[in-house]
């Protein structure tokens, strides 16, 4: 049987380029949030007002589950490698604080019962 290169109407160009309008923003999206993402984070881990709950977050929650650090890019614009850079990066670009001073604060807000 031979096989030949009509497309089939589910692959049409017209659907394609919409498919790939859709991706992009899709990914625009995404890169919008993990800019407010970064944003609140860093608010959060400068206030005085941090708690251990938030400390947990930025460790333990969303951010490494939904992965949104790998959407924004370090001071050379090049996406971060890991969450540990990320979290290591300098302001603006990251959270200026490295992950095992995060984890530390964590602990020491817990135990003064900044929860």
């Amino acid at each position: 049987m031979k096989r030949t290169n009509k497309t089939s109407p589910r692959s049409s160009p017209k659907e394609e380029s919409g498919f790939a309008a859709w991706q992009k923003s899709k990914q625009s999206s995404q890169v919008a949030d993990a800019l407010a993402w970064r944003k609140a984070y860093q608010r959060a881990i400068d206030e005085e007002s941090a708690s251990a709950t938030v400390m947990k977050t930025i460790l333990d929650g969303q951010s490494k589950r939904t992965s949104l650090w790998k959407y924004l890019t370090d001071a050379e614009q090049k996406p971060f490698t890991s969450f540990a850079a990320f979290c290591a990066a300098p302001l603006p670009h990251g959270l200026g604080t490295p992950v095992d001073d995060l984890r530390r604060l964590r602990r020491v807000l817990a135990f003064n019962g900044r929860d």
